[in-house]
Formats: C-alpha cells, structure tokens, sequence
C-alpha cells in the first residue's frame, strides 16, 4: 500500500530532452543532405552515369549527364570541376571552362577550414589561366580578321570608284567625239588597196624587181597617190629617190600637198607614229584643228620631213 502511494505521488519524468535530441539529430540530418562533401557528390547517380559515358569517349552525353548532376545539387563542385575541364579539351569553349573551374573554387573554399591549398587547387588554377589564355588569343584572331576584311572591304570599295569614273570619262570622250580610254592602242594599218597603189608607183620596186622605164603620172594623180599612201616608210623614201620626173615643180607641189585623212579610232599620236613625226609636228602644221575634237574623214596636213 505504501509502495503504491509511492509511485503515484512520484513526479513524471520530462520529456523536453529527449525531443531536442529528436530534432537535433533530423536537423543535423538534413544538413547533411545540403551540404554534400565531395566523395557524396562524386557518389550521385547522374555524376557516376557521366563518368561512365566519359570513359566511353561520348563526351557530349557525359556533359549532358554532368549539367544533371548540377541540376540534383548546385553546389557540386566536383561537377562544376568536369565540365570545365570537358568544355577546356573537349569543346573548347573557353568562357564557359573558365566560369565553372572559378565556381568549383568558390563552393570548395566555401566548404574548407584549411589555409593551405592542395595539389588539386593548385591544377584548377592552371586550368583557369590555361583557359584564359587560349581565350584572349581567340578573340585576337578574330579581331585580326575582323581588321582584314575591313581592310579588304575599303580596297573593293575604292576599285568600284576607280572603275566609276573611268565610265564617266568615257562617256565625256564619246560626246566629244574622241575615241575612249584604253590601255594600249593598236595603230590602224594601211588597207591593200592603198598598198597596191603604193607599189605600182614609178621607180619602186616591186617582188618582180624595179619598174623600169615607167611614164610619170599627171599632178592630180601623184596628189592622190599621196593622199591615200600608206606604204612603209623605208618605200616611199626610196621611190622618191628613183623616181625620175621630168617636172621638179609638179614633185615639190605633191610634196607640199600631201596630206592624211583621219580615219575612225584614229588619234594625233597613232598618226604622228605613222609617218615618223612627233605630236607637236603634226599638230603644228595643223594649227586650225582642236586635236581633242577630231573626227573620221577629217583631212590632216602633213609636215615635209614625214616619211
């Protein structure tokens, strides 16, 4: 009876304890779970899948199966650290290898205590600059590239100018009546029949050999002849040496009368060339004509000393 009163007026035992132990040991649970140490993240099911793909050579696969690992937990450094060594050798995208070799430093040295580094820190360090420099030399490429097209642009661009007023010179050339720009002018030759008449004139000889014993021709033919002559200058210098004409006056009058008719394309330096005279020559015995405004039929006077 005395016992039993006994445990009746005894107080209960409090049960605070042992629920802060509960909650304590949930709490320090779940900490746990949010703040996986790397040997835990390198145990994750899409981290393991990734490394088994990577030692398949299917880097485009574990890169896929890596960015999963992160998506499970952000704070994984160690797939932080692999994807930037994937996008540093694999894929070459060095911004990319740069950002996450940077977070996995960032979540480590958040996790550690330690002052010291370890080797590993020391490789992702070489990494990120190893990164770093491949990237500035990237973008010097293709600012050099950049820099020759712009350069290759301003010389297409400045050939579309030249080639424009070139045309537009041209254009002028022919409303004035003057052949256009080109670059190596072929001088007319002498039609045949002009030739042929050269060659039956008196006292030249021909591939027979020399005429002998031929009459002179009147004036007006003689004129004519050396209006439309366009033999070599070597011919008609030695027919007028042989030639025998029994009328110096008529010879001198042809002499002084001949003349050379502009034919189409023809311009002052093709025709100077012709005859063995200069420009200035040519020109001098025709003071009336605008040599920049010549035209086909038009009736040149040539100097004495022209062949």
């Amino acid at each position: 009876m005395t016992a039993d009163r006994k445990l009746k007026t005894s107080s209960p035992m409090p049960r605070w304890p042992l629920i802060g132990c509960l909650a304590a040991a949930l709490l320090g649970a779940g900490c746990d779970r949010l703040t996986k140490g790397e040997e835990d993240e390198r145990h994750e099911a899409n981290f393991l899948n990734a490394i088994n793909l990577q030692t398949q050579g299917r880097d485009d696969e574990a890169l896929k199966a890596f960015n999963r690992a992160l998506e499970a937990n952000p704070q994984s450094a160690s797939a932080h650290r692999e994807i930037g060594q994937l996008c540093l050798d694999k894929k070459r995208d060095y911004a990319l290898a740069v950002f996450h070799l940077r977070r996995h430093q960032q979540i480590k040295a958040a996790r550690s205590t330690k002052t010291t580094k370890d080797p590993g820190d020391y490789a992702v360090e070489q990494q990120i600059k190893q990164a770093q420099i491949l990237l500035a030399a990237e973008f010097t490429d293709q600012i050099g590239q950049q820099q020759n097209q712009s350069k290759i642009d301003e010389l297409k661009r400045r050939n579309a100018e030249l080639e424009t007023t070139v045309a537009r010179l041209n254009q002028q050339l022919a409303l004035r009546g003057a052949p256009g720009i080109v670059a190596n002018p072929v001088p007319p030759q002498p039609s045949p029949q002009v030739q042929t008449q050269a060659a039956v004139r008196p006292g030249v000889p021909t591939a027979t050999g020399p005429v002998k014993n031929v009459a002179p021709a009147p004036a007006a033919t003689v004129s004519q002849t050396a209006t439309l002559t366009a033999a070599p200058a070597a011919v008609a210098r030695q027919a007028e040496t042989k030639t025998e004409s029994p009328a110096p006056k008529t010879a001198s009058r042809a002499a002084a009368a001949r003349t050379h008719v502009v034919k189409a394309g023809e311009i002052p330096a093709a025709i100077a060339r012709r005859y063995g005279i200069s420009v200035q020559e040519l020109m001098g015995a025709n003071k009336g004509i605008d040599p920049r405004r010549m035209r086909a039929g038009q009736t040149l006077n040539l100097p004495e000393k022209a062949r």
